[in-house]
C-alpha cells in the first residue's frame, strides 16, 4: 500500500509543475486533470486495472479435458404445503382483489363456469367469482385475473388459480 501511495505522490508531484500558459498542473485541461486525480486515487486503493486470468492447462492435456462437465440444472422444489393449499383451483370464501383482466356478469353462472372461462382466456392466471347474494344488483360476476393476486378471506367469493404465475 505504501508503494502505491508513494507512486501516487510521485505522479502528483510531477503534475503539480505547470506549463507556461496553463492554469492546471502539467499543462492539462480541467477534464484531464480530474481524470488523472481519479485514476491516482483508484491506484492507491487498488481498484484500477483488475484482471482475472486462469492458468493454462498442464502440458500434455487438452483444454477440453480440463474443462469441468456442466452441472445439471437443479430440480424445482415443490411449493410449500401452505402455498399449494392457498393456490388451488377452487378456494371457497376467498377473494383475490386486483389484477382484473376482464370482468363480466354471470346471471346463470357458477364458480366452475368462471374457472372454465379463465382456462379459455390466454392471459388469465386466476379468477374471482362473486356470489349472487354478495354482488351488486344480485347478479353473480366473474373477474378474470392477469396475474395471481394475494388471497384474502371473504364470504363474497370463490377464487382460484388456473395457471401458475411465471
Amino acid at each position: 500500500m505504501l508503494d502505491q501511495l508513494s507512486a501516487f505522490t510521485d505522479v502528483h508531484e510531477r503534475t503539480r509543475r505547470t506549463r507556461p500558459g496553463s492554469s492546471y498542473p502539467g499543462g492539462m485541461n480541467h477534464r484531464t486533470h480530474r481524470r488523472a486525480r481519479l485514476l491516482g486515487a483508484l491506484a492507491v486503493f487498488g481498484l484500477g486495472g483488475c484482471t482475472i486470468t486462469t492458468p493454462p492447462p498442464p502440458a500434455g492435456t487438452s483444454a477440453s479435458a480440463s474443462t469441468p462437465a456442466p452441472t445439471p440444472a437443479p430440480t424445482p422444489t415443490p411449493p410449500p404445503a401452505g402455498r399449494a393449499a392457498a393456490e388451488s383451483r377452487y378456494e371457497d370464501n376467498t377473494n383475490r382483489p386486483g389484477g382484473d383482466l376482464r370482468t363480466f356478469e354471470m346471471p346463470q353462472g357458477s364458480a366452475e363456469a368462471c374457472a372454465a372461462a379463465c382456462e379459455k382466456e390466454a392471459g388469465c392466471y386466476a379468477y374471482s367469482y362473486t356470489k349472487a347474494e354478495h354482488a351488486h344488483h344480485g347478479v353473480a360476476a366473474c373477474a378474470l385475473k392477469h396475474n395471481v393476486p394475494m388471497a384474502s378471506k371473504s364470504e363474497c367469493c370463490v377464487s382460484g388459480v388456473i395457471r401458475p404465475w411465471p
